[in-house]
Order: structure tokens, then sequence, then C-alpha cells
């Protein structure tokens, strides 16, 4: 799960909360989080991970610290590769 903590892609969470709670392993990849935590303050990524685990997700959270906006969708590929997953939830669209 590619996660930027905006509005939008809590949104986006809470839509798939249903395949994330089965999921055997769910890891919530927070990309420059200090930078969206000044944008959107209401929630960090390990609040995200503690609300999925108190949905019965199994989460683990990971950063991703200083990429550079052009790189985000292939450090988002890269370490889905990785970790072998087989499903990636994040937003496509929002409005800073």
């Amino acid at each position: 799960m590619a996660w930027n903590s905006s509005r939008a892609l809590d949104a986006t969470v809470n839509d798939a909360l249903s395949l994330l709670e089965r999921a055997d392993k769910v890891t919530l990849l927070a990309i420059n989080p200090e930078e969206f935590a000044k944008r959107y303050p209401l929630c960090r990524p390990q609040q995200m991970v503690e609300h999925l685990k108190r949905h019965g997700a199994a989460v683990e959270g990971r950063l991703a610290h200083d990429i550079q906006t052009d790189t985000i969708g292939h450090v988002v590929m890269t370490e889905a590769h990785k970790l072998g997953a087989d499903l990636i939830v994040a937003g496509a669209f929002g409005q800073p």
C-alpha cells in the first residue's frame, strides 16, 4: 500500500479495507512522510498502521525518505517487486 497521508488516499484505504483485512501480509509504504505530514497533519504513517491493525490487517510500516516526485511510481513498483506483492493499493488523483 503506497500512502502519503492525504484525505484521498485515506478514502482509497477504506475502500480496500475488506481486502487488506484478509491479506496474509500488508506493507504500508509511506513516501516522503515528513513532506506530506506538513500538508496533511491529521494522520501519520504509524497511525494508519495502527488503524489497519485494529481492523485485523497483518500490517507493517515502511518509510521511504527523500524520494523525487518523478520517481515515486518507480519506487513503489520496486518495493512491491522486492516484497513479492500481488496488489498495490494507491490513490491515483488528488489535490495538494
